[in-house]
Parts: C-alpha cells; sequence; structure tokens
C-alpha cells in the first residue's frame, strides 16, 4: 500500500512499546504548547535565549527551559552553546507570516484532544460524541491555509498524473469540491492557461481559496460557488476533471455514492474523477495512518471511515464511472483516478447525431 501508511510487516509488540503507544500523547502535548505559545515566530525573530523568549511570551523562564528542551529532544528545534535554533523544517512550516506555515493545520488537528480522549465512548454508541468544528466553522478556515505546502505538493502530482500541458488538450474545465484553499484546482490552472475552475465549499472557506487564487496568479479563471456539497447542483455534462480530495472519509458509503452520482453528471462523457484520500489496506490491519484515522470517524462523523481501494471501485462502477486506476505516491494519501463511461449509444448511430463531442486524451 501507499508509502507512510504503515503497511509495513511487523513483528510482536513488546511490552516498552505499549508504555511507549500509551505516553505518545506527551509528544504531541509539547508540540501543542509550542505552537499555543508561539515559540518558533519567537525564536525565529532572535530571541535565542531562555530569558528572551520567556521575556518575550510572558512566560516563566523555568517553564520555557524545560519546554524548549523538550522540543530539543524531539528534534524540532536544536541548541548550541546556551542558545536555541529552528531546524530548517521548523522554520519553513512553524514561523507564522510565512506562506508555507503549517500551524494552522497542526493546532487544529491537536485542537481535537479532548474528542478522542473519549474513543471508548464513542465505539461504544457507534456514533460521534464530539462536534470538533461544526459547520462552517472558522476552523475550517484555518486548517486549509495550514494544508496549503502539502495540497501543492499532492496537486503538483495530480497534475503529472493527469497530464496537465502534456498529454491533455488545454482549456480543461475543473470542479474542485470542498476545494478547502482551492490548490489542488490552482496548481492545474498555473499547468494550462486556458484553463478555468469552480471551486465549492461553505462561504467562510471561500474567502481563504479567493486570497489563495490571487497569491498564486489564477484568480481570474476561478468561479466560486458557495454550498454544501450535499445539497448544491454540481452541474451537467459540464466539466473534463473534478477532485474530491479528503471528502469522501467523511460520510458513509450511500452517501459517497450520491455525491460520486452528482460528479459523474456534472463530467463529460470521458472525463476524470480524482480522488484524494486515506485508504487502508483491504485487510484493514496494517496501514496505521489510515486506520487511526477511521477511529477520528468515528469520534466526529456520523458515519465516515477509512475505506479500501475495492470498496471505491464498488462505488465508482455503481456510479457511473470505470477504468478505475491507483496511484500510490509518497505520503499518507493514495490517489484514485476513473473516467466516467462513454454515453452507450444505439446500434449503427454515431456520436455526432447525438450531440457529443469527443473527450480530452
Amino acid at each position: 500500500m501507499v508509502e507512510g501508511n504503515g503497511s509495513q510487516a511487523q513483528g510482536p509488540v513488546r511490552p516498552d512499546e505499549i508504555l511507549d503507544m500509551a505516553g505518545s500523547f506527551w509528544v504531541s502535548a509539547i508540540l501543542k504548547a509550542g505552537i499555543e505559545l508561539d515559540v518558533f515566530t519567537t525564536i525565529a525573530a532572535g530571541n535565542d535565549t531562555v530569558e528572551k523568549v520567556a521575556s518575550s511570551i510572558k512566560a516563566s523562564e523555568r517553564g520555557v527551559r524545560i519546554l524548549l528542551d523538550a522540543l530539543c529532544a524531539r528534534r524540532i528545534i536544536s541548541k548550541a552553546e546556551g542558545k536555541y535554533l529552528l531546524t530548517s523544517a521548523t522554520d519553513q512550516f512553524l514561523v507564522k507570516g510565512k506562506d508555507s506555515y503549517m500551524g494552522y493545520a497542526a493546532f487544529s488537528v491537536l485542537r481535537d484532544w479532548d474528542a478522542l480522549g473519549r474513543i471508548a465512548e464513542a465505539v461504544k454508541k457507534g456514533a460521534p460524541i464530539a462536534d470538533v468544528y461544526g459547520a462552517q466553522s472558522e476552523a475550517w478556515e484555518e486548517v486549509s491555509l495550514g494544508l496549503v505546502p502539502s495540497g501543492l505538493a499532492t496537486a503538483s502530482i495530480i497534475g503529472d498524473i493527469l497530464g496537465i500541458s502534456a498529454k491533455m488538450q488545454p482549456g480543461v474545465k475543473v470542479l474542485d469540491l470542498a476545494c478547502g484553499s482551492g490548490v489542488y484546482g490552482y496548481v492545474l490552472l498555473q499547468r494550462d492557461a486556458k484553463a478555468t475552475v469552480t471551486v465549492i465549499d461553505w462561504q467562510n472557506v471561500l474567502k481563504v481559496a479567493h486570497k489563495v487564487a490571487h497569491d498564486m496568479g489564477v484568480a481570474g479563471r476561478v468561479t466560486y460557488k458557495p454550498g454544501d456539497i450535499l445539497s448544491i447542483d454540481y452541474g451537467e455534462d459540464e466539466f473534463d476533471i473534478a477532485i474530491a480530495s479528503n471528502i469522501l472519509q467523511a460520510f458513509a458509503p450511500e452517501t459517497n455514492k450520491t455525491i460520486l452520482s452528482k460528479i459523474c453528471k456534472a463530467l463529460k462523457y470521458g472525463g476524470t474523477l480524482v480522488i484524494n484520500d486515506l485508504v487502508p489496506d483491504e485487510e484493514r490491519c496494517k496501514a496505521r495512518g489510515a486506520l487511526s484515522f477511521a477511529v477520528y470517524m468515528l469520534v466526529v462523523s456520523t458515519g465516515g471511515d477509512a475505506y479500501t481501494l475495492s470498496e471505491f471501485e464498488s462505488w465508482l462502477k455503481d456510479t457511473g464511472f470505470d477504468n478505475v486506476v491507483e496511484h500510490r505516491i509518497r505520503g499518507a494519501t493514495t490517489i484514485i483516478t476513473a473516467a466516467k463511461k462513454p454515453l452507450a449509444l444505439p446500434a449503427g448511430e454515431g456520436g455526432a447525431k447525438w450531440g457529443l463531442k469527443p473527450s480530452s486524451p
């Protein structure tokens, strides 16, 4: 399965590993404190000693020293001759004000702390026990901004898979569902100067997508469509490409089939659907990241889960797609592509009579 998903063969768990697993939340707690107190931005500003950091964030010197040393031990920062330094990764991703800042996304994940302490309760109920974000919560704006760096990398891979500016004819029309920052579609626009994208998300999240579109120089080719993907109309026979990134994980199978049917309707015949999601192994026993995320879905969603490739294949074939292909990429997620089935024509009839246009290669 996907590299980074923890699917490698493993030996029996040792007693010390059980204790390590029990205490692994300590690492999250330390990182959460570092982000919450913004010590990384503080160090980047030249406050490289305990005294300077404590003064800047208005905290006790003892507390700051203990926290910074713990961050050093986890290689999040480093220390030399009593001075604290940022690693290259921390400088890039945890310093506020940089376009690559991921602190909002990381902190939003860490915000689920209390909810994840109630997993046993969710297991008994088989239903969500916390509304962590809620519809149109401001948290989604922070998550969208924080995920821009990783989204750009995945979007580039999607562009390669689709052959944008290489194999596909210029001027593709793209639909990006629950778009977040919009980077998946925007990267395709940067590759195809004639392409356009329609982005769908809640109104407050589209404010983020609008800003990112301007930053990436593609705002003039973006149509913003506010609404809930379960109720909004996507269109009909309109798009060459549809993107559903980290969406289907949040819903039950029947709801996903409804969404996929709507996507199929919105695509032109031969159009391509791109799914980017956490996909566990078929036995559901090895993919640590995906299977842990399934537990999170149990806690916060009505029917969400981590779905296997065979489940995606079944839904896609039931909703009008064929040519389903899995693309293994470096990272936690898997990319799946599928094509809208061509319209079955009466025997002896050509496409021209029925108003069909050849799809992009």
